[in-house]
């Protein structure tokens, strides 16, 4: 801790005439180390009064005085290291919420990295994401012919958070409906993952639909 070169100097005295304290006298040694100006000072009052006058009349009120002046000294030091760890700490909270913020709100297309699986379950299609949580979840159900017994495919997508994708263990599994029960998930054939463009797939004919599904990863299909 660096103390001011007057509250040194008021301290002189007491050091040469070896009468302060083991701490203020490892105090003062520290500084003189580092102070040439007080080095030269101490030097001076040496010279100006001898050891012999070690035992001169101390005023002790006056010694009070500057006790009390370095006990303000360490307060008012103590109080700025305090005041200054604290704001370094509100500061790194703050950049901290804003950076998580920023990574909460940055939304992606999950790429595929077999991380991800399709299923029936108790009559329901439901989908499984390893490693994130997803936020969004689009979905196309597309029916290839104009007759009941065309086959039904389901396209989709899901897209996660920069922050989910970091925050969630790699062994970690989120689950997802993409057909329910009620919603006839018997009469789908396939489902597809498909990151391309969803505008107007239910219309394409059949050769552009053949076009995304080679563009697509088969997740599920039914068993025949």
């Amino acid at each position: 801790m660096k103390y001011p070169c007057n509250v040194i100097r008021d301290l002189l005295p007491l050091y040469l005439d070896e009468v302060c304290s083991i701490e203020s006298r490892k105090m003062i040694e520290e500084h003189l180390k580092e102070c040439l100006d007080c080095k030269a000072y101490m030097d001076a009052m040496s010279e100006e009064e001898p050891k012999a006058d070690a035992y001169r009349q101390i005023d002790p009120a006056e010694e009070c005085q500057k006790a009390s002046s370095f006990r303000a000294v360490q307060k008012r030091i103590l109080r700025k290291q305090i005041l200054t760890a604290v704001v370094a700490i509100l500061m790194i909270v703050g950049i901290s919420a804003a950076v998580i913020g920023v990574l909460k709100n940055t939304q992606r297309i999950v790429e595929y990295k077999n991380n991800l699986s399709v299923s029936m379950v108790d009559g329901s299609l439901m989908g499984r994401l390893y490693g994130s949580s997803y936020t969004n979840l689009k979905i196309k159900n597309i029916s290839v012919g104009d007759d009941e017994s065309s086959p039904t495919y389901i396209f989709y997508r899901i897209s996660d958070t920069v922050w989910d994708d970091i925050s969630t263990g790699k062994h970690m599994m989120t689950e997802y409906v993409i057909c329910p029960k009620e919603k006839n998930a018997d009469r789908i054939d396939r489902v597809y993952y498909y990151t391309g463009e969803f505008t107007n797939l239910e219309n394409m004919n059949e050769a552009e639909l053949q076009t995304v599904i080679e563009g697509s990863i088969l997740l599920w299909e039914k068993t025949k």
